[in-house]
């Protein structure tokens, strides 16, 4: 691998955060406001990884929409080709291409892809000291934000793999059935949440923080305290920690069974 994790069998991902969400639940915007945070790896950002679409508002003002920075995982894209079938995979082989974008393994890694949905189960089963962020949005309001910000026009990351729109919202209501049926097994609560909450809740201090480097937030200039921090027209969000929430999935037999 690309870099030194130790004891591989022993190596449970704590320095792992697996966010995911379907297109358009605006995963991609919490993502940049948690990278924000100086704990979290960006050495895979690049130039190459970067879109954003810029449109204007009724005030006639140019306003981005669409932002997208990092990578991105998943099949059609130049990593994660075989995250479709995440489960077929070997712990070796999916932290192998965890690794290859990243320049240092330093700090907290804040990994992005419309597939772990589908595979939540089994990213514990890999990395069961790891957390994962779960944006939960209506699929019909998915869809609609998706084709706003661009939809198949978008180009980075490609959404290739969806196909066309039929197939979009067909993917969108599954991943979102997968988040629902996860949250549901693991006690964990869909809520809106403001970003002070949420970096307490991911173990990440609060030092250092400016909220005027944030995107997406209303009337930044009244902000006068991170607890009033919210993103705009922001989506149902899940975390689950290890230890927090009730763990019924057998881990060791998934584990098991990949041997």
């Amino acid at each position: 691998m690309k870099f030194d994790v130790g004891n591989l069998l022993e190596y449970g991902g704590e320095d792992l955060i697996f966010l995911t969400g379907a297109p358009g639940s605006r995963f991609s915007g919490l993502f940049y406001l948690l990278s924000q945070h100086k704990e979290i790896n960006t050495s895979d950002w690049t130039d190459e990884h970067t879109w954003g679409n810029k449109i204007l508002s009724f005030t006639g003002e140019e306003v981005s929409i669409g932002n997208h920075f990092g990578t991105y995982w998943g099949p059609g894209l130049k990593y994660g080709e075989k995250f479709n079938n995440l489960h077929s995979l070997s712990k070796e082989e999916v932290l192998s291409e965890i690794m290859e974008p990243f320049k240092n393994w330093d700090g907290t890694k804040l990994l992005k892809s419309h597939h772990w949905a589908y595979n939540l189960d089994y990213v514990l089963a890999l990395f069961p000291k790891c957390k994962i962020i779960m944006c939960y949005g209506d699929a019909i309001d998915c869809f609609y934000w998706w084709q706003k910000c661009g939809g198949f026009g978008i180009t980075y990351p490609s959404y290739k793999w969806y196909r066309d729109d039929i197939r979009m919202l067909q993917q969108i209501k599954q991943e979102n059935y997968h988040i629902l049926s996860f949250c549901a097994q693991k006690r964990v609560d869909l809520k809106k949440w403001n970003l002070r909450k949420i970096f307490e809740e991911l173990n990440l201090t609060m030092d250092s923080i400016d909220p005027i480097k944030f995107v997406n937030i209303k009337s930044p200039q009244n902000i006068e305290d991170i607890d009033d921090i919210k993103f705009k027209d922001a989506p149902l969000i899940g975390i689950y920690t290890k230890g927090i929430h009730e763990d019924s999935f057998n881990h060791m037999k998934v584990a098991n069974n990949r041997k």
